[in-house]
């Protein structure tokens, strides 16, 4: 089957298959995209970080803590299975 051919050329990497590189964009864009949102996720944890507990916004600590399990889920995507 032409799925099974398509499969084995990214494992042996046979660039000459249009798969390989379908595979190969999705990928990186993946991992542009978890990068982006790692910014945002540090940036936010840092301005959480810096102030004092008491000051510290219910909401921004949730959403961090949203991003968090959503950079979590992203990782897992990206990364082969057990690499997590």
């Amino acid at each position: 089957s032409s799925s099974v051919a398509s499969s084995n050329s990214i494992i042996n990497g046979d660039r000459h298959d249009p798969f390989y590189y379908e595979v190969l964009r999705k990928d990186i864009s993946a991992t542009k995209k978890f990068v982006l949102y790692y910014n945002k996720y540090t940036d936010l944890y840092r301005e959480l970080a810096a102030s004092q507990d008491k000051d510290r916004d219910a909401e921004k600590m949730a959403d961090l803590m949203a991003m968090h399990e959503r950079l979590a889920q992203m990782k897992a995507e990206i990364l082969p299975v057990g690499e997590t």
